[in-house]
C-alpha cells in the first residue's frame, strides 16, 4: 500500500551568516540550528518538508547538504516578499508540475491598503501575497497528490517610519487600529487567492488528492483559514455534492456520523498549539487535506490517515512572545513541526 509522510514547519528567520536576505544569526547559533533542524527531519523522517521562512539560499542549500542524498528533490520559492523570507520544499520524491502563486488575480479582488509614514502621502495598495506560496505534485504508486505549502501575511505588526525604517509600536490607537485592518485584509485576501486555485485544481483533476501545508498565520476558527475549508461539512463520511472541493483542518475534529459523538479526534485537544506566544499555545501552522485523503470511517477511524501529530516538544521554553529581536539568538525555531501520514492505498 502507498503511503505518504508530510511535515510543515516553521523555521523562523533561517538564514546563513554571510549570504543575502534577512539579518543572520551568529554563525555557532546558525550551525546549532542547521543540526537541531536536519536532526528532528531525519527522526521525524517525512517524504516531504514544507518549510516555511527561509532567508537565504545559503540556509536552504545548508539544510539539504545536511540531510543528504535521501532528500534528493527540493525547490525554493523565487518570490520572496518585502521582507525576504521565502517558503520552500525539500523531497524524497521528485517534485513534478510546479506552480508559484503570488499576485492577485487580476479583477478577482481589490488591491489591498498599505501603510505609509505618519505624514507621508498615501502608500500604494498591495495587489500580491507578502510572499510567494509553491504548488508541487508528488507521485505515491499510482496516486498524485498536489501539495501547496504557503506562509500568509504576519500577524505581527509592523509600522513605517520615516527614512524607511519601522517599529513595532504604533504612533496612536488610530495606526494601530487600521494596520489591524490592513493585515487581515491581507491575510483574508491571500487564503482567497490561494483557495481559487486549489478549487480549479480539485474540479480541473478530481483524482489527484490535494493537502496544504504551511503557517497560515491564524487559528482554525480565523476567517482566512475558514476560507481555506471552503464549506462546511456536518458529516463528512457521506458524500454531497461540495464534498470534491472542501478542505479539512487534520488538528480540528472531523465531522462523522452521529453528530459530535461521530467525530473523529486525531489529536488530543491539549496538544493542538503549534507555538507560544506569551505563555499561551495557539495553532497557527496547519495541514488541510482534501476529502479524498481520509478515507472511510471505520471503528472510529479514518482509513486514509495513518497519523498526525504535532511536535510540541520542540518548542519547549520557546516563546514567540519576546520579540523577533530577542529570537535571532534561539537555536530553536518557536513554531513546532506539524506531521500528518496518509494510507493512499485506501482513499
Amino acid at each position: 500500500m502507498a503511503t505518504l509522510r508530510v511535515m510543515t514547519w516553521n523555521v523562523e528567520n533561517f538564514a546563513a551568516p554571510g549570504g543575502g536576505g534577512i539579518k543572520a544569526p551568529p554563525q555557532e547559533v546558525f550551525d546549532a540550528k542547521l543540526g537541531f533542524l536536519g536532526e528532528t527531519i531525519r527522526q521525524i523522517d517525512p517524504e516531504l518538508v514544507a518549510l516555511q521562512e527561509i532567508g537565504n539560499e545559503e540556509a536552504f542549500d545548508a539544510l539539504r547538504a545536511e540531510l543528504g542524498a535521501a532528500y534528493g528533490h527540493a525547490f525554493l520559492s523565487t518570490k520572496p516578499g518585502t521582507r525576504p523570507i521565502r517558503v520552500g520544499m525539500i523531497s524524497k520524491r521528485a517534485l513534478t508540475d510546479v506552480v508559484e502563486l503570488q499576485d492577485y488575480a487580476p479583477g478577482r479582488y481589490p488591491p489591498v491598503p498599505a501603510l505609509a509614514p505618519p505624514g507621508a502621502p498615501p502608500a500604494d495598495p498591495i495587489s500580491k501575497m507578502s510572499r510567494g506560496a509553491v504548488a508541487v505534485v508528488v507521485t505515491a504508486g499510482a496516486t498524485h497528490v498536489r501539495v501547496i505549502t504557503a506562509h500568509l501575511k504576519s500577524k505581527l505588526l509592523s509600522y513605517p517610519r520615516a527614512g524607511g525604517r519601522s517599529s513595532f509600536t504604533p504612533a496612536d490607537e488610530n495606526e494601530r487600529t487600521f494596520a489591524t485592518f490592513c493585515a487581515t485584509a491581507q491575510r483574508n485576501t491571500e487564503a482567497a487567492t490561494l483557495r481559487d486555485f486549489a478549487v480549479s485544481m480539485l474540479r480541473a483533476e478530481p483524482a489527484t488528492r490535494l493537502v496544504v501545508l504551511g503557517d497560515l498565520n491564524d487559528v482554525p476558527a480565523a476567517a482566512s483559514t475558514q476560507i481555506f475549508l471552503g464549506p462546511e461539512d456536518r458529516d463528512a463520511s457521506r458524500p454531497d455534492q461540495e464534498a470534491p472541493i472542501r478542505l479539512f483542518n487534520l488538528a480540528e475534529p472531523i465531522p462523522g456520523p452521529g453528530g459530535t459523538k461521530g467525530d473523529i479526534h486525531l489529536l488530543p485537544e491539549e496538544r493542538r498549539f503549534s507555538r507560544r506566544f506569551n505563555g499561551r499555545g495557539e495553532l497557527i501552522d496547519h495541514i488541510l487535506a482534501s476529502r479524498n485523503l481520509l478515507g472511510e470511517f471505520r471503528s472510529g477511524a479514518l482509513t486514509g490517515v495513518a497519523g498526525f501529530d504535532i511536535l510540541v516538544q520542540t518548542i519547549t521554553e520557546q516563546d514567540a512572545g519576546i520579540g523577533p529581536t530577542a529570537r535571532l539568538a534561539k537555536a530553536r525555531p518557536d513554531h513546532a513541526p506539524v506531521v500528518a501520514t496518509f494510507r493512499l492505498g485506501d482513499a
